[in-house]
């Protein structure tokens, strides 16, 4: 939201609604500590937003929940796994909003627990992984399911890349780097995508050095219903000078605009091994929606979440 946008926003609200919501105790549970989060919004500066500040001052008043009989909840227990990637290289950093919680985390495809292996500072990821991880708080694990993440290792992970057209502000993954960070992207619409909006997407990678190379691949989403469809088609170039690119492969997409059932596609192109610094991945954005489409004619969306390279 802009800031000519944000001075029509009066104020702010949070709504319960209580449909399945049947004592007191729920709706105490439901709105605590959420009311002081509402207020820390509604009060502070933009300047002066800070999460971690906000969840430190938020101590006492848990006590003082406690000390009034008050059913309120602690906060969330799930841990935020994220890829940090530079030069080439791939850390992943954990994190969780209880504030004295330790996590602990697995990378064998075991369950932790109380045992497994305690976080300090980001790790190094040299090889396709899958991350697990747990809150523990008095010797206890406290969420019931692991936070999950997986990681894919490749030659382009943490390369420099530059777009010819913006991905929009609403899709925008983690950052620019999304597509070089090794998360693959899910059947839901949200944080592991980059949305084009009517145009195409041409992303250049840049590795620092030459590099022998054979397969490149990008992973795209049709989500019929949402206006997200298949690029049409998927150039795929090299180059070890960045102005003079030469042609790899050109990908056709085979599965129509009219498929409503939702679609993770990767293109792919294989080849034989070349000696390059540079990619130039471009996809072709779908002209207007499909016939039979509600937004018939229109423009649309195409969505990427990873180019991998080997």
């Amino acid at each position: 939201m802009s800031a000519e946008q944000a001075k029509f926003i009066l104020g702010a609200q949070a709504n319960l609604w209580t449909e399945f919501v049947k004592t007191r105790e729920h709706v105490e549970y439901m709105v605590l500590p959420r009311m002081a989060a509402l207020a820390e919004l509604t009060w502070t500066p933009l300047a002066a937003k800070d999460f971690v500040d906000f969840r430190n001052r938020l101590q006492p008043h848990l006590i003082a929940y406690g000390q009034l009989g008050l059913h309120y909840s602690k906060g969330n227990y799930s841990v935020d796994i994220k890829p940090l990637t530079n030069d080439g290289q791939l850390k992943v950093r954990l994190y969780t909003e209880m504030k004295d919680a330790e996590i602990r985390y697995t990378i064998d495809g075991s369950q932790p627990g109380v045992n497994s292996t305690l976080y300090t500072e980001p790790f190094d990821v040299k090889s396709s992984i899958n991350v697990q991880a747990v809150t523990v708080e008095d010797g206890n694990v406290m969420p019931l399911v692991p936070s999950s993440q997986s990681f894919v290792m490749h030659k382009a992970i943490g390369a420099k890349i530059t777009y010819k057209n913006q991905p929009s502000n609403a899709y925008l993954a983690d950052g620019p780097n999304s597509l070089v960070d090794g998360i693959r992207g899910t059947y839901a619409v949200g944080k592991y995508w980059h949305g084009f909006y009517a145009k195409d997407l041409v992303a250049t990678i840049d590795f620092g050095i030459a590099k022998n190379i054979s397969s490149i691949k990008l992973g795209t989403l049709q989500h019929y219903r949402d206006w997200i469809f298949l690029p049409s088609k998927v150039l795929f170039e090299i180059s070890n000078d960045g102005v003079n690119f030469k042609e790899v492969a050109n990908v056709v997409n085979d599965v129509p605009a009219t498929e409503t059932q939702s679609t993770i596609k990767d293109f792919t192109a294989k080849f034989n091994i070349e000696n390059a610094r540079y990619i130039r991945v471009s996809a072709t954005i779908l002209p207007a929606a499909p016939k039979g489409h509600p937004g018939e004619g229109k423009p649309v969306w195409i969505f990427a979440d990873e180019i991998i390279v080997e």
